[in-house]
């Protein structure tokens, strides 16, 4: 018997974005929903946070959710188990609790909500669905936590479903968690783990502890991130990973007006949500790249034409250490005015990509001197003149690693 796997929908992220939700809605109709009926599935495991935020739940966003997903789950005669994530429920203003799951679920018979640890068996297997708990911020009582260790440590189950904080697993690309179970709670346990939680597919062998990560990017600046749903084969417990195609976050380099519209062409910008990035100083050209996009139905395209915007923007990458699509964005937007700031963040990306690349330490990351000089510089002509020596060494280093 087969099972869909999915964590981490985030129903109503960034404000509840239309742009992005439009993507969203695509990954359900062309790969979620065809997923199920071509290989027959009749259950759906969600290891929790559906919503993003149960505390702004708004009229919009329930309907939007239950054309989009729900009302199709009922539909397709689809059971639905649901665990308990750390976005749901959420508390307003005013110290009312709000549950969207409980709100919709009076409406849906073929949904299941799990509040606590809960043995079910399927196919001749013991699932064990564990929700949320907070493990990181040590909320929980000592007894409190050792029961709910005791419990989702349950050697009699086959599979065990959660939503929790494994330590030193990824929370999303290049970024570890460094709070959380530590996973020698785990080891004796021979029951496959899967959880939801984290936004970064990854998984161990020992422990058996596999991290779902979202269906889709959820943060902004997401690029070519791989997301997608998982099925699982309760007769092996093996997962097949189906990959989600449409990417909600892009970026486009361009010089003119008449560029950014041949490209907006060229992919269908109409979905997902599109960066534009124009070099600093074209005033003329930013300001028809302006008209143009004020001028447009839908309103998914950001144009990233100050220094403080690219600075705010690539600061985000390299906190995801995603150097490349930084170096890219950096390097195209300021071509022309060479902003000394922009030169140096170009530089310290370079150097970090260039390490990346080589999967070694460089002489570039040695040369401590050039740093502590960076620190020292008080104007903006030292700080190009040192910026441009580490854009020498970088390049050197990348030649040097090629031959």
């Amino acid at each position: 018997m087969k099972v869909l796997l999915i964590s981490d929908q985030h129903f109503g992220i960034n404000d509840f974005c239309i742009h992005q939700h439009r993507s969203i809605a695509k990954f359900y109709n062309e790969t979620f929903f065809p997923t199920l009926i071509s290989e027959n599935i009749k259950y759906v495991f969600d290891l929790g946070d559906t919503f993003d935020d149960d505390a702004n739940i708004n009229k919009n966003l329930l309907d939007w959710s239950k054309v989009n997903y729900f009302d199709k789950l009922k539909d397709y005669d689809i059971s639905l188990i649901v665990l308990r994530g750390n976005h749901n429920p959420r508390q307003k203003k005013g110290g009312k609790i709000i549950d969207a799951m409980n709100l919709l679920s009076s409406d849906y018979k073929n949904i299941k909500l799990i509040h606590d640890p809960t043995m079910v068996k399927l196919s001749e297997k013991k699932i064990l669905f564990a929700p949320y708990f907070d493990f990181v911020n040590n909320k929980l009582s000592p007894a409190r936590r050792s029961n709910i260790l005791e419990a989702i440590t349950n050697k009699e189950a086959d599979l065990i479903l959660t939503h929790n904080a494994f330590k030193d697993y990824k929370l999303w690309e290049n970024k570890i968690a460094r709070g959380g179970l530590e996973k020698d709670h785990f080891t004796n346990i021979s029951a496959r783990i899967i959880s939801g939680h984290y936004h970064a597919r990854s998984s161990t062998k020992n422990p058996n502890i596999t991290y779902l990560g979202s269906p889709y990017a959820l943060k902004k600046g997401e690029f070519n991130v791989e997301r997608g749903l998982h099925i699982l084969d309760l007769a092996d417990m093996s997962t097949q990973f189906i990959r989600n195609k449409f990417q909600v976050f892009s970026f486009i380099c361009v010089e003119t007006c008449n560029e950014l519209k041949d490209k907006l062409k060229q992919q269908n910008a109409k979905e997902g949500y599109v960066y534009i990035i124009p070099p600093l100083g074209f005033k003329g050209e930013i300001k028809k790249m302006q008209d143009f996009c004020s001028n447009l139905e839908h309103k998914n395209l950001e144009i990233l034409d100050t220094t403080e915007k690219i600075e705010q923007f690539t600061h985000s990458l390299m906190e995801r250490k995603d150097y490349e699509s930084a170096t890219i964005i950096i390097s195209h937007s300021n071509k022309y005015k060479q902003d000394a700031i922009l030169h140096l963040r170009y530089s310290f990306c370079l150097q970090h990509k260039c390490q990346s690349n080589m999967q070694k330490e460089t002489n570039l990351l040695l040369n401590g001197a050039l740093f502590k000089a960076l620190d020292a510089a008080d104007s903006e002509q030292e700080l190009m003149c040192i910026s441009k020596k580490i854009k020498e060494l970088s390049f050197q280093a990348i030649e040097n690693s090629n031959t």
